[in-house]
């Protein structure tokens, strides 16, 4: 076997070691393609699950709201001959503790016909919000209602299955 000069084995490496360097330098297109397809494929199904149980937490904070507005009924109704009107709640507890939306804003809440032994309390979903979408399967949960005079039980609710669903009975 010949013997090669030192100089010419330095080369040689040199150049095998350029050829290693310039193959491992980036990714290929197809590589980068796959992966933001792969991204793309996940956030497809993540967004829904994520938009979902964000709709349900602030469908929460609306029950939340009304059963909030419930015990400042009872409250307003054991100095006074009826119940209250949003407006008499709020004159009496102050925005601290009444508001007319939720304090996410994704509600509106709203008392009709309080009498001496009833009242009904409503969370309306605020238009332009995605809470318009908010569903349970068929069932739209747009309007959550307090029937003071009906109260929702556990009997009442399986006749009223929007009900149920939409506050998780």
């Amino acid at each position: 076997m010949p013997c090669l000069p030192a100089i010419q084995l330095e080369s040689y490496a040199l150049s095998m070691e350029q050829k290693t360097f310039s193959r491992a330098r980036g990714f290929t297109l197809i590589e980068l393609i796959v992966t933001v397809i792969i991204v793309a494929i996940l956030t497809l199904i993540a967004t829904p699950s994520f938009l979902n149980s964000v709709r349900k937490s602030r469908r929460q904070e609306a029950i939340n709201a009304l059963k909030s507005l419930q015990l400042y009924q009872e409250r307003y109704r054991a100095n006074n001959p009826t119940y209250g009107t949003l407006a008499n709640l709020t004159s009496t507890y102050g925005t601290g503790g009444v508001s007319s939306t939720t304090p996410s804003g994704n509600y509106t809440l709203a008392i009709t016909s309080p009498t001496a032994s009833s009242y009904i309390a409503t969370a309306t979903a605020v238009a332009g919000t995605s809470q318009v979408n908010d569903t349970i399967g068929s069932v739209s949960c747009t309007t959550l209602t307090v029937n003071q005079e009906q109260p929702i039980d556990s009997s009442l609710v399986q006749a009223l299955s929007i009900q149920r669903s939409c506050w998780g009975l």
